[in-house]
Formats: C-alpha cells, structure tokens, sequence
C-alpha cells in the first residue's frame, strides 16, 4: 500500500508543499479511526460532509471551469493549494477564528 500511496502523490503533488512521507505518516496516524472502533468511523457524516457540497456544486463547476471532466478536482486542487499558501487561512471563516481562539 505505501508503493501505492508514494506514486500516487508523486504523480499528483504539482507544486503543493506535501511530500510521500508526509501522506504516509498521516495515513498510519489516522487509520486507526477509519476502523469500525474508530471515531471517524462512527461520526461519518460529521468528518465527511463536504463531499455533499461538492456533488452539489458539480453543474455549475462544469459550467464556470474549460474542462467539465476535471472540474471539481480542479476546484478542489485550487482550494488546497490557496489553503497551504495561506498564513491567515484561518480567518477565512469564523467557525476556523472560533477554533484558533480556543487553541490558542
């Protein structure tokens, strides 16, 4: 699975910060809570409700972006590139300056 995982962010890395050992370190921290045990696992909904949005937003990303058939790969790429690029990506949102604020 790591050969997997190292070619797979090899080829698709672009010129994100990330590197193999990042993803694979990552994988095996969070793992565990993709288990049926795991946290992750049992709240679902919660860690993953994004992708709804996505799926939503799918007609009119085909419409906005050249290629219909990469479109929300694209939006997504360029939501991460921005939020790794990004110092102050915390103040993008109030629900993130709420979390900032009780971490820090």
């Amino acid at each position: 699975m790591s050969r997997k995982i190292t070619e797979i962010v090899t080829l698709s890395k672009g010129d994100r910060l990330i590197t193999p050992d990042n993803v694979l370190q990552k994988f095996d921290d969070l793992l565990p809570e993709f288990t049926p045990s795991g946290h992750r696992y049992n709240y679902f909904l919660i860690y993953f409700s994004g992708k709804d949005l996505f799926c939503a937003m799918k007609p009119s990303l085909d419409n906005w972006l050249p290629n219909p058939q990469t479109s929300i790969q694209t939006f997504t790429e360029r939501i991460v590139v921005q939020l790794e690029r990004a110092e102050t990506s915390w103040t993008w949102l109030p629900e993130w300056q709420a979390l900032r604020q009780l971490l820090e």
